[in-house]
């Protein structure tokens, strides 16, 4: 039995007979309005199959009436002892991305957004001493987004799209003993690169300035007979929002 983790990670982990090497982090739809606006968002998840424990901070900031401009980081680790190993995982990653928003209904309660940006991070998975592995994962992603603001809820979906690469850094998988992740590991580097569809919900909701926060990201790729990436993460956080002036 196997089972498989991202990111955005980026990425990660592991549970009892399953390593993950990638896991999608929550999309960050801020949702933004006007000049000077900035949103910042905390919040803390699971995966749906590794139940690999996760924690996001994102950042995002209006440079004008139409342009703003996020950072993200992700992160995310889990432990466990086996028959035979404590076997454990971890990752981070951090992705940065300008884009475009805009109100698309007369009141400008509905909102359009685009943003394109990349990421960088990595995974650790340790498969019991001294057998280990670490992945390197780059990712380009296209985030179109639509989604409705008031002063006490916000509702938004985007349906991103993920360019993801892999570079494994460190492979000292011993094949004797732990095939399932020499495979993977060996999978890995002859096919680094993948697609991920990966539409998210976001649902905030609270008072003006503090909201809070629930996310459901679900990864779908274009990787066939492999499990080896993350395929739901549900998070919760808390969202504040600064210098937004009601007109």
């Amino acid at each position: 039995m196997k089972y498989n983790l991202p990111i955005v990670l980026l990425c990660l982990l592991c549970t009892s007979c399953y390593h993950a090497y990638y896991a999608p982090n929550t999309a960050h739809v801020p949702l933004l309005s006007q000049k000077g606006e900035a949103k910042l968002t905390a919040a803390i998840g699971t995966g749906a199959n590794t139940e690999a424990t996760s924690g996001e901070v994102q950042l995002a900031f209006a440079a004008t009436k139409n342009l703003g401009f996020m950072v993200n980081g992700f992160t995310a680790s889990q432990s466990e002892e086996t028959e035979d190993n404590h076997e454990k995982g971890s990752g981070s990653y951090i992705e940065a991305a300008p884009g475009l928003f805009m109100p698309i209904s007369r009141n400008g309660k509905w909102r359009g957004e685009l943003y394109a940006g990349a990421g960088t991070g990595s995974v650790t998975n340790n498969y019991g001493i001294p057998s280990s592995s670490k992945v390197g994962v780059t990712k380009a992603f296209l985030q179109p987004a639509i989604g409705y603001k008031s002063s006490y809820l916000e509702v938004a979906f985007t349906p991103k799209v993920s360019f993801i690469n892999w570079k494994v850094k460190e492979d000292r998988v011993q094949a004797d003993r732990d095939s399932y992740d020499k495979t993977d590991v060996d999978y890995i580097s002859q096919h680094p690169r993948f697609t991920a569809f990966e539409p998210s919900l976001i649902i905030r909701a609270g008072g003006e300035n503090v909201k809070g926060q629930l996310g459901i990201t679900y990864s779908s790729t274009n990787i066939k007979g492999y499990e080896l990436t993350e395929e739901l993460l549900l998070t919760i956080g808390i969202s504040l929002g600064f210098g937004q002036k009601n007109k």
